[in-house]
Order: C-alpha cells, then sequence, then structure tokens
C-alpha cells in the first residue's frame, strides 16, 4: 500500500511541478539541454528562468514537427516527447 501512495505522490509531483502537464505554449526551466534532459520544470513564460517554450507534445515514439526543434523525451507510466524553442520576444539578445 506504501508503494501505491509514494508512487502516486511521485506521479502527482511531477504532473503538476515538472512536464506531466505540459503542453503547446506551457514554459519550462530546462538546466541541462540534451536529448535526455534532467527534470526539467514547467514554469510561468514570464520568469526569468523559463528558457524555452513547448512548440509541440507528441507521442513517445513520434517525431516533432518540421522545424528543426530540440525536444526532450520523458519515459514512465505515460511517454512522451517535448518539442522545444527558445522561450524569446522580440529585442531580446541570445547568447551561445
Amino acid at each position: 500500500m506504501l508503494v501505491v501512495v509514494i508512487g502516486g505522490g511521485r506521479f502527482l509531483f511531477n504532473h503538476f511541478t515538472g512536464t506531466g502537464s505540459a503542453q503547446a505554449g506551457d514554459c519550462l526551466s530546462v538546466t541541462e539541454f540534451s536529448r535526455t534532459a534532467d527534470d526539467p520544470k514547467q514554469i510561468d513564460c514570464g520568469a526569468p528562468e523559463a528558457n524555452v517554450k513547448v512548440a509541440a507534445r507528441v507521442g513517445g515514439g513520434e517525431s516533432c514537427p518540421e522545424g528543426g526543434y530540440d525536444s526532450v523525451s520523458m519515459s514512465g507510466r505515460i511517454s512522451y516527447k517535448l518539442c522545444l524553442m527558445p522561450n524569446v520576444k522580440q529585442g531580446d539578445c541570445l547568447k551561445g
């Protein structure tokens, strides 16, 4: 019983603070840009740490739409891929 409660708690925590509920238009804070980023966090798009925006959410085995998106694949109970673009607005300066 304890395993179910802990597992359910981890699922709910990821759903509300991780990427579990992230959809197109939502922003994330990603500290490690790689194909399997460590725990990106969903965050308000106006926050300074919101460095990427979700362009599309696709199933785990699907590809991102045309456009050269970076992506983060999440696997587990529900597998999905988030297709990402920089969270910038006109006038922002980019580095790197």
